[in-house]
C-alpha cells in the first residue's frame, strides 16, 4: 500500500512520525503540504472534541474553520503558512473559547451579551483577554452579538533599548562564541540591519555572495557588502551550516538549514536563543529603526532592506505608540 499523509495522521504524533513525513516530501514520495495549516486543523478539531457546550462548540467551530483557517489557506496559496499568522490563530481561538466559557458561567448565551459584559470581561482577567477582540469583531459582523463597543487593543509602552546596549550587543554576537554561528549571524542581520526573524530564517545561500574581498547579501533587490567582522563570520556559517549532514537535508539552499528535511530553521528556535542569550529581539529591532531613520528617510531603507511597514519620521517621538516596525 502506497504512504499517505492520512495514514501518518492516524499514528501517533510524534517528532519521529513528523520527520518521516518531511523526508518522504522532500523526496518525491509524499506531496507537499502545508505544515502549520495541518497543524492548525487537527489542533481546532481537537479542541472542538473536548469542548462541552453543543452551542459553544458550532460557533468556535464556525470562527476557526470560516476565519482563521480561511486566512491561513490563503496564506499557503502563496507560501508557506509563517509561525506568526499559526501562533495567532491558535491564541485567538483559545481566548475565544475561553470567552464563551465565561459567559456561559454568567449564564448568558453569545447572542444575549450586552456592553456590561463586554465591559466585564476585559476589566476582570490577565492581559490575555484582550486576544478576545478578533473574535469579538467576527461575532459581531456575523450578527452573533448586537453592535456592542470592542475596546482596541494597544501594544502599550513601545520597546526600546539603549544605544549603548544595542552596540553592546552587536560586540557580543560580533566577537564571542558563546551562541552558535547560526545565532550570531541571525543576530547579527537583526541588529545591525533591522531584519525581522521571519525573513531572516527564509535566506537561501543564493542570497549570500562571497568572493576573496567581500561578503554580501540581499537583503531586497540590493545586495549589501559586509564588512569584518560580521564577513568572517558568515564564511564561518556558510563553510559549516548545521543540519546538513544527513542525506536527507544535503542539497538544502536555505542559508539556516533546519531540522526536519527540506525546511529552514524554525523562527521561535533563533528568537528563543538571542532571548536566553540576553537580546530582547522586538526591542532591539525597533532601536535599530531607529538608528537607520535617523540616517536616511525610511523609504530609503525599506527600499533596500525590504521593509514595507509605517514609520514615523526620525524627529517624532519613538517612545509613543506609533510604531516603527512591528514583529519580528
Amino acid at each position: 500500500m502506497d504512504p499517505t499523509h492520512d495514514a501518518l495522521d492516524a499514528l501517533p504524533r510524534t517528532r519521529t512520525v513528523e520527520y518521516l513525513r518531511a523526508l518522504m516530501v522532500e523526496h518525491s514520495v509524499l506531496p507537499p503540504r502545508d505544515r502549520l495549516l495541518t497543524t492548525y486543523e487537527q489542533w481546532l478539531r481537537d479542541k472542538l472534541a473536548t469542548t462541552v457546550d453543543d452551542d459553544s462548540r458550532k460557533i468556535i467551530e464556525r470562527f476557526g474553520r470560516w476565519h482563521h483557517l480561511r486566512k491561513l489557506r490563503e496564506h499557503a496559496e502563496t507560501g508557506p503558512v509563517g509561525t506568526g499568522p499559526f501562533l495567532r490563530a491558535k491564541q485567538s481561538t483559545t481566548v475565544a473559547i475561553s470567552f464563551l466559557n465565561w459567559l456561559n458561567e454568567r449564564g448568558t448565551a453569545l447572542n444575549e451579551c450586552s456592553q456590561h459584559d463586554i465591559d466585564a470581561w476585559y476589566a476582570g482577567g490577565r492581559s490575555t483577554r484582550q486576544h478576545a477582540e478578533r473574535f469579538l469583531y467576527w461575532a459581531r459582523s456575523n450578527k452573533l452579538t448586537p453592535q456592542l463597543s470592542i475596546p482596541r487593543h494597544t501594544t502599550g509602552t513601545y520597546e526600546l533599548v539603549g544605544e549603548d546596549e544595542r552596540l553592546h550587543i552587536i560586540r557580543a554576537l560580533l566577537l564571542q562564541d558563546d551562541l552558535p554561528a547560526v545565532h550570531r549571524v541571525a543576530g547579527c542581520l537583526l541588529t545591525l540591519y533591522g531584519q525581522s526573524i521571519t525573513r531572516i530564517v527564509a535566506l537561501t545561500i543564493d542570497d549570500v555572495r562571497a568572493t576573496n574581498s567581500a561578503v554580501s547579501v540581499k537583503l531586497a533587490d540590493t545586495w549589501v557588502d559586509r564588512p569584518d567582522p560580521i564577513s568572517h563570520l558568515l564564511r564561518e556559517h556558510l563553510a559549516k551550516r548545521p543540519n546538513t549532514s544527513t542525506a536527507s537535508n544535503a542539497a538544502l539552499r536555505w542559508l539556516f538549514p533546519g531540522r526536519m528535511p527540506g525546511e529552514h530553521l524554525d523562527r521561535q528556535t533563533v528568537i528563543d536563543a538571542l532571548r536566553h542569550a540576553g537580546i530582547p529581539t522586538r526591542a532591539v529591532r525597533n532601536s535599530t529603526w531607529q538608528q537607520l531613520v535617523r540616517q536616511a528617510p525610511p523609504q530609503v531603507f525599506s527600499h533596500r532592506l525590504a521593509v514595507s511597514k509605517q514609520y514615523p519620521h526620525p524627529a517624532s517621538n519613538c517612545h509613543t505608540k506609533e510604531h516603527l516596525v512591528t514583529g519580528y
